[in-house]
């Protein structure tokens, strides 16, 4: 991508023609990846090294990369690793001075068994790509080397979550109120909210909101369709490498959630466009910022990550965030009158702790 930015031709992956360990020795590791629980916190599903491991190898296989016998390389190579993991607080990358990092070590456990087995028979340089997003999880350097900005001011209208004296809210008025909040408050004058997710806490409510825009398609007659719109990566890089996997049933949606995984909080772009974007309507992401496209080099879409004043005291990891793609409104009084109106979706969930 760099490379591409100077008017460099990139370099291709060296593959090489022979593994490092042959299908003999492959086959000779039986053993399995255990199968532990997520722990549940609030909202949040929180991963060991063996459950995170079992579900990247489960992702090479759903995304067209078949490795025979991975399954029991990647037990053996989290058979070497200690079980009483050192402490990861010391030092690391931090998105925030109160948040610590976890060890890599699925991600090398599976990265090691791969590295043993990969040749020129399994893999290509578009597998490679697909590899990367694999193992690498969300946290983007787009986006850790910007912090979210603070909205100006409370009486923009993004007022903190009330609770009443029983420890309860009101699950409608707080809905309506991040929906204006991801929506509408702080977007700057000749743009719109193309989607985005906000999340707000109470202590013991953990609030999330997901917005997005879509056709006015009748989504009844798409069978299975989802609560939500959904992507299996929010780095930037999958983008260049040409390996963006998008839910195939929401062909109306002009955004997509993206899953993954996440080490630091707020640092992956929670929300990619639509490939459609890209594929029929020439929309390119930057070469110099992925947080920008372009259409004919001109910006039609920017991201942006907002907070609000009262919570710059608070944890890091638990402010109230904003992270949401705008859209010019030139961009998108354009794409209505080639697609038809679009209309803003939204989806609310909260979570209890201790429930």
């Amino acid at each position: 991508m760099n490379a591409r930015a100077q008017g460099q031709d990139s370099v291709d992956f060296p593959i090489p023609s022979q593994p490092l360990t042959g299908p003999v020795e492959a086959a000779s590791h039986r053993g399995s990846i255990l199968n532990v629980p997520p722990e549940i916190i609030g909202g949040r599903r929180y991963t060991d090294r063996n459950r995170t491991s079992s579900g990247m190898v489960s992702d090479l296989e759903r995304f067209g990369i078949s490795i025979p016998d991975i399954d029991g390389l990647v037990a053996h190579e989290l058979s070497k690793l200690s079980t009483q993991p050192k402490n990861a607080t010391g030092r690391g990358a931090r998105r925030y001075r109160d948040t610590f990092y976890s060890r890599a070590d699925a991600e090398q456990s599976v990265g090691k068994a791969v590295s043993r087995v990969m040749s020129t028979e399994i893999f290509d340089e578009r597998k490679i790509g697909i590899l990367a997003q694999v193992l690498l999880g969300n946290d983007d350097p787009w986006i850790f080397n910007a912090r979210p900005t603070p909205i100006g001011s409370r009486l923009q209208g993004w007022e903190p979550i009330s609770t009443s004296l029983t420890n309860e809210i009101n699950l409608e008025e707080t809905r309506s109120a991040m929906c204006e909040a991801v929506s509408e408050i702080a977007v700057p004058g000749g743009w719109s909210a193309l989607a985005g997710i906000v999340i707000d806490r109470a202590w013991p409510f953990e609030c999330e909101l997901y917005y997005w825009l879509e056709t006015e398609n009748d989504r009844t007659f798409v069978l299975g369709t989802s609560k939500l719109p959904t992507c299996a990566s929010g780095r930037a890089f999958v983008w260049q490498f040409g390996t963006v996997f998008q839910a195939p049933n929401m062909p109306f949606a002009m955004a997509y959630i993206s899953g993954g995984r996440n080490r630091l909080p707020h640092c992956s772009f929670a929300v990619q466009p639509a490939k459609f974007l890209r594929d029929n309507f020439g929309w390119q992401q930057s070469l110099i910022d992925a947080r920008t496209w372009l259409r004919n080099d001109t910006v039609v879409a920017k991201y942006e990550t907002r907070t609000r004043p009262d919570s710059l005291g608070s944890n890091g990891h638990q402010q109230p965030i904003i992270m949401r793609w705008l859209i010019s409104n030139e961009e998108r009084d354009r794409l209505t009158a080639e697609i038809g109106q679009l209309k803003p979706r939204s989806h609310f969930q909260h979570a209890k702790s201790g429930e």
